[in-house]
């Protein structure tokens, strides 16, 4: 599978973002989402880049199929 996404912490996705995982969390909080404990589901990662647009080192077709 050439495309598969992985899990991801929640620095990086903020750092994809460009702002602080504690935004983040802040940011999620506001919309009564909480991620579970531990890395970031690729199902989460959508939920997160569709709310707040895909960054440019992220391909949106990846997540197509999540």
């Amino acid at each position: 599978m050439k495309n598969a996404l992985r899990f991801k912490t929640r620095k990086q996705i903020s750092a994809e973002l460009g702002i602080h995982p504690s935004t983040l969390r802040r940011r999620l909080r506001a919309l009564n989402r909480e991620l579970p404990t531990g890395d970031v589901s690729p199902k989460d990662q959508k939920f997160i880049y569709e709310l707040y647009g895909y960054p440019k080192s992220v391909n949106k077709d990846d997540y197509k199929n999540v």
